[in-house]
């Protein structure tokens, strides 16, 4: 399974868990309450529609999507599983790292501002690590993905400037495991420098 499909099973995965959501909460004020199936759909052809602004920069919806990391945070993460299914249909996996790039700066702040507080949203913390893709349950075949190239300096500037969290940090330490020959010469010393940073800070991140 490469990073594209792998996608396509974490959307899948959403569903599953959007639809579980709805139901355990389907005694709720109909009327506060937007169908499961409804807010798929409006994230399904959103993301389309965006895919197709690229050459845009994604606006005029890039600051509310920047805007989103924070305070719709499953939103985020829902949209950024559908953007490299569409980008692989077109044989434009670039685009993927384009709005990834593009995110990233407003949670690269998030995860700073988390890193030393008690309270953290499941679904900020979620997002983080799926945009890392810390929990990509990656193949042997898979360990010299390519695809990963894409974003590989967006991924290591990501983890330099918000290593202090332990998602982030931990995030670094599995693609160096299952990628070294794209991530080990630089990340190492990402790793070190913000393991001594926090004077060896316990890094429990599973």
């Amino acid at each position: 399974m490469n990073l594209w499909a792998l996608k396509t099973f974490k959307h899948e995965s959403l569903e599953n868990e959007y639809y579980t959501t709805w139901k355990n909460n389907r005694d709720r004020d109909d009327n506060l309450r937007i169908h499961y199936e409804v807010r798929l759909i409006f994230t399904d052809r959103f993301a389309q529609h965006l895919f197709c602004l690229n050459e845009l920069n994604f606006q005029p919806y890039l600051e509310q999507l920047q805007i989103g990391c924070e305070i719709a945070p499953a939103f985020i993460d829902y949209l950024l599983t559908q953007i490299p299914v569409i980008a692989e249909r077109q044989n434009k996996k670039e685009i993927y790292w384009q709005l990834w790039k593009d995110l990233s700066q407003q949670v690269q702040k998030i995860a700073i501002n988390t890193s030393s507080s008690n309270y953290r949203s499941e679904d900020t913390r979620k997002l983080i690590r799926n945009m890392l893709q810390a929990d990509s349950q990656w193949q042997k075949v898979e360990y010299e993905n390519q695809y990963l190239t894409f974003g590989k300096n967006l991924l290591l500037e990501f983890v330099t400037n918000a290593g202090k969290n332990a998602d982030v940090f931990g995030s670094l330490v599995s693609l160096i495991y299952h990628f070294p020959s794209i991530f080990f010469k630089s990340g190492i010393h990402i790793l070190a420098k913000h393991q001594k940073e926090e004077g060896g800070l316990d890094y429990s991140w599973e």
